[in-house]
């Protein structure tokens, strides 16, 4: 995956997160609420676990560069 792509799932993961968020508020039911609130939290897990997959991508690329 290059980089704009990673950037790119990202972005969709956090605003994905987001969403679950605000869904979590409207629930009356704590099981769907707490469902939404993990959901939000794995998609989050997933995206900065992408974010380090880009960092490393990114340093491994300016190490053979030489900056």
């Amino acid at each position: 995956m290059d980089q704009k792509a990673l950037q790119a799932k990202i972005a969709e993961l956090r605003e994905a997160a987001e969403q679950a968020r605000a869904l979590s508020v409207d629930l009356s039911d704590p099981e769907a609420e707490q469902g939404f609130v993990e959901l939000a939290r794995k998609m989050d897990a997933e995206a900065d676990a992408l974010e380090r997959t880009a960092e490393r991508k990114k340093a491994s690329r300016h190490a053979v560069k030489g900056d």
